[in-house]
């Protein structure tokens, strides 16, 4: 998504974030964060996923003691760095607004 689609500037944020599918909830894989924004979250990816996917998302905020949770739905991905880095873009479907606003403030 070109950056003058988004609806909401995104915030570096780099971080632990980890993830699983609803359909199979014992089986997570860690991930890490690029950027965050009211809307969705950046994720730099080790494999493929497959698009339209919904996801749990447990995002480990240093400055927080417990992680946020929330729901979200991959809508892009991408390589970057001559096909060395897999990038994908979260959505998210369910997260109390406080928990998103106090993520997003802790960026800037």
């Amino acid at each position: 998504m070109a950056a003058d689609q988004r609806k909401n500037p995104r915030h570096d944020l780099r971080c632990k974030v980890v993830c699983s599918f609803p359909e199979n909830p014992t089986k997570k894989f860690n991930v890490t964060s690029v950027n965050i924004s009211l809307g969705g979250l950046g994720l730099k990816l080790n494999n493929f996923i497959r698009e339209s996917k919904y996801l749990k998302i447990a995002i480990f905020d240093p400055n927080k003691k417990r992680p946020v949770k929330a729901k979200g739905r991959i809508v892009w991905q991408k390589h970057f760095r001559d096909f060395t880095e897999r990038r994908a873009g979260i959505q998210f479907t369910d997260i109390p607004w406080t928990k998103i606003k106090s993520l997003v403030e802790s960026t800037v």
